[in-house]
């Protein structure tokens, strides 16, 4: 199917990567590892290191970059090579995008970003749903301004740097969620 066993799904808060992510492992059977999921674990917990992420996390920051870095490459290292894996938003800051690649290419395991592009409007109108559903306390009006902050600081830098490196697949993230996965097979298909 595709010559590629690592993905990193990557794109502005709420513009689908988890949904995405999600759908691809299954898909393709690989393993899937949202570091945003492991730190709204670690939130919940009633511990100095789950209070400090809670307070960081709900104010809509992104945690330091040695924090992110060290769940993507715990899963990398115990995950078998010929076990293939869809990663949900690591490279949020250019270090982590950049130990992100060295780590994939150190450990042979071919690898590309997919970036899903959605305009803001469209993000924040999700997100405005999502906080009414599912009630996350990333998703309230200051904490959303805050995370598009963080995305144009940090994580428009890493989309660049996959880019520069020739690992970037960008796909119209406005489209129905099914039309966004089958785009994405489409492109993989070609590598």
């Amino acid at each position: 199917m595709t010559s590629i066993t690592t993905i990193a799904m990557m794109g502005k808060p709420g513009s689908g990567k988890g949904t995405q992510a999600k759908l691809l492992a299954e898909t393709l059977n690989y393993d899937f590892f949202s570091s945003g999921g492991a730190f709204r674990a670690l939130r919940e917990e009633d511990t100095f290191l789950g209070k400090k992420v809670k307070g960081e996390y709900d104010q809509g920051l992104l945690m330091p970059h040695w924090f992110a870095s060290y769940w993507f490459e715990h899963k990398a290292f115990h995950t078998p090579h010929d076990t293939g894996i869809v990663f949900e938003g690591p490279g949020r800051k250019l270090p982590e995008a950049e130990l992100f690649c060295e780590v994939m290419e150190w450990l042979d395991r071919p690898y590309r970003a997919i970036y899903l592009d959605v305009d803001e409007d469209k993000i924040i109108e999700r997100l405005q749903i999502r906080a009414k559903k599912e009630g996350r306390s990333d998703d309230d009006p200051e904490a959303i301004k805050k995370r598009f902050e963080e995305y144009n600081t940090h994580t428009a830098a890493s989309v660049k740097h996959f880019k520069d490196k020739g690992k970037l697949i960008e796909i119209n993230g406005m489209q129905t969620p099914e039309q966004v996965h089958e785009d994405i097979m489409t492109e993989l298909k070609k590598l």
